[in-house]
């Protein structure tokens, strides 16, 4: 098993080469993703290390390369996390947010509705899910990324935060209720923060999934991220 000096070291080596993980991101199998994601689910304590140290660039590279792989490697992936993954993913992406800015806005559709088809699957026979553990993990460094991602130009119309949303189904809207009624402060930093118009135009694309998502969420805690974001 990897250490955290070998995880780094492997970003290190990564980060001096981004064309490495496009070409890896392009061309990996759906079989591939799956056996990758039983890995990282043996050993999990390398993801924090690993992601802490990726520079923005190979977060560029991975997503260019994601967009082109034409197998269900993104499906497989989400499908097959485990908690304890999302957990560590979360962490890592908290100390380096500048890498999920350099990803998020750039992945595109296809990619999307991949992520969406996963952690459905995920949320439907994982508990705790991928998706739950991640979120109830995610800081407000994290948070901001994903609010960026819909508030601001062009990127509360980028197709894959579009994609995503609109093929969530209502098990993944509870496990993501789950998640931020473990993390109220990510709540009051979403209601605090996302803008109420572009969230409503990206939500509404999927009312099932809205309304699912709701239902769980913890009133009280809700009430008091309202109350502190008037």
């Amino acid at each position: 098993r990897l250490n955290d000096t070998a995880a780094a070291a492997v970003a290190e080596g990564m980060n001096a080469n981004p064309d490495t993980a496009r070409t890896v991101a392009r061309y990996l199998g759906g079989g591939t993703g799956r056996r990758i994601a039983e890995a990282l689910n043996r050993n999990t304590a390398i993801l924090r290390p690993l992601i802490e140290n990726l520079s923005p660039g190979v977060g560029a590279a991975i997503a260019e390369g994601l967009n082109q792989n034409t197998s269900d490697l993104s499906l497989q992936l989400m499908a097959n996390l485990s908690s304890k993954v999302g957990r560590q993913l979360a962490l890592g992406l908290g100390d380096n947010p500048a890498l999920l800015e350099n990803i998020l806005p750039r992945l595109n559709a296809h990619v999307g509705r991949e992520v969406a088809a996963g952690l459905n699957e995920n949320s439907a026979t994982r508990s705790p899910s991928f998706l739950q553990a991640m979120l109830s993990a995610t800081s407000p460094g994290f948070a901001q990324v994903i609010v960026d991602a819909m508030n601001n130009p062009p990127y509360n119309m980028d197709a894959f935060i579009s994609a995503l949303i609109r093929n969530l189904d209502p098990d993944t809207a509870q496990a993501a209720a789950e998640g931020i009624n473990a993390n109220p402060d990510l709540l009051t930093h979403l209601v605090r923060n996302l803008d109420g118009t572009s969230a409503a135009q990206q939500l509404n694309q999927n009312e099932a999934w809205l309304t699912s998502l709701v239902a769980n969420l913890d009133g009280a805690a809700l009430a008091d991220a309202v109350n502190d974001a008037l």
